[in-house]
């Protein structure tokens, strides 16, 4: 569902790719959310996509994660219970100072948040076993406000490159129509 409301945009051109292609770099780059996170951060491995997002970033092209494609652009992913993967821990494509620890909680909820950047409302869904711990040089994304109907205060995402590469946790945020 992330990529819903941009399909609806009428200057948007969405093109989903699983392999690294010839064309023109995109302008914007996004990893969506996952399930088997570490699985998935392999096949991007296998299939020559991390090239690509080096490609991309280099280029100047805007990465974005959601989710579990927040998760692979940090540092680090483990998973020391084996709550997604078999293996306890893999290397993130690094382009966030963060790491992720899965955990047996999995956190599901409603969420609202203002951007930082542009301090506009972002509103969406959590899902997901991994907790963040970011470096103290990560810049948050989003300040969650709300969490499950009840006031919040707390700091989601990273951001790294001068903006050009960041993430959150936050699903849905572009249904935010001004953001």
């Amino acid at each position: 569902s992330d990529f819903d409301a941009l399909r609806r945009e009428p200057d948007v051109e969405l093109r989903f790719i699983d392999r690294p292609s010839g064309d023109a770099l995109p302008d914007c780059l996004i990893l969506p959310g996952s399930k088997s996170t570490i699985a998935d951060l392999q096949a991007i491995r296998e299939r020559g996509m991390e090239t690509y997002v080096r490609r991309c970033v280099e280029a100047g092209t805007e990465v974005v994660g959601i989710c579990g494609g927040f998760q692979m652009l940090g540092q680090a992913i483990r998973d020391p219970e084996h709550v997604e993967a078999h293996v306890s821990e893999a290397a993130g494509l690094g382009w966030l100072p963060t790491v992720t620890v899965f955990h047996r909680d999995k956190l599901t909820t409603q969420a609202r948040g203002v951007h930082l950047e542009s301090r506009l409302p972002v509103e969406g869904y959590e899902i997901h076993c991994g907790r963040m711990s970011p470096a103290p040089e990560a810049e948050p994304v989003v300040k969650i406000i709300e969490r499950g109907g009840v006031p919040a205060e707390e700091l989601d995402g990273a951001q790294a490159r001068n903006g050009r590469v960041w993430g959150t946790h936050l699903h849905g945020l572009f249904d935010a129509a001004a953001f």
